[in-house]
């Protein structure tokens, strides 16, 4: 899934999540299931775990920069809009957990030598490639269009 849909799933969790310490874990283990759904990234993430295709891997890294960029001001926007009552220390935690998973792969990519991070981005990638793996994935873009539309969705269960 993209970063953006995880911020925008740990918002929708951590309104309803009293407890900081269970938004945070359950922001892990959301950010964990919905990486299951294929989701259309797997072409991109194997070429540009291709080292020597220097095109895919800037493909890959834009890729990422846009989608945290929107992240962050979909997450600005959320924050701007919710009542406060909503956006408690127990919201923002959860949102931390859900994009946790995604920071600590690119961190892996960063420190390529800690044995830690890459126990963790490849146990990530066991849940990312479950499904997409054994029965293939879909196209990039149907993925991004179902998320889209699944943001919606859950935009209008939030805010109405």
């Amino acid at each position: 899934m993209t970063l953006t849909f995880h911020v925008v799933s740990g918002a929708a969790l951590g309104t309803v999540i009293g407890n900081p310490v269970a938004g945070f874990l359950l922001g892990i283990a959301s950010h964990l299931l919905l990486d299951i759904i294929p989701h259309g990234d797997t072409g991109m993430a194997n070429k540009y775990e291709n080292k020597t295709n220097k095109t895919a891997q800037s493909v890959a890294k834009a890729y990422v920069s846009i989608d945290a960029a929107i992240g962050i001001m979909v997450l600005a926007i959320l924050s701007a809009i919710l009542p406060p009552a909503l956006t408690d220390l127990a919201y923002s935690l959860t949102i931390m957990g859900a994009i946790l998973p995604d920071l600590l792969v690119g961190l892996a990519e960063l420190f390529k030598r800690s044995v830690v991070l890459r126990k963790i981005k490849t146990g990530h990638f066991v849940f990312h490639n479950l499904i997409s793996k054994r029965f293939g994935d879909i196209p990039l873009s149907l993925g991004l269009s179902l998320q889209l539309v699944a943001m919606i969705i859950i935009f209008d269960r939030i805010l109405f």
